[in-house]
């Protein structure tokens, strides 16, 4: 499946993009903290994060850079949105 990059947006173009994502893949920590604030699921594509707190309220998970470990985030993540 090809995928489709949108172009870049400005700040509060972007924070509707955010709360109506059903996941959100990032290494931002100013993004973990958004969707964490938003409801939104978030898989942070990095080894750790300075935003441990997502983490432990469940809305974060970290995946590091490895496609199989990101795919089962994803799924993990999309698994526990809340609707």
């Amino acid at each position: 499946m090809a995928s489709r990059l949108p172009p870049p947006v400005w700040f509060f173009e972007f924070l509707p993009l955010e709360a109506n994502a059903r996941v959100v893949l990032t290494e931002s920590g100013g993004v973990q903290e958004e969707t964490c604030i938003l409801g939104v699921p978030c898989v942070t594509l990095r080894e750790n994060t300075g935003r441990p707190e997502t983490i432990d309220v469940g809305s974060n998970v970290l995946a590091g850079t490895d496609s199989g470990l990101i795919d089962m985030a994803v799924g993990k993540m999309l698994g526990s949105r809340r609707e």
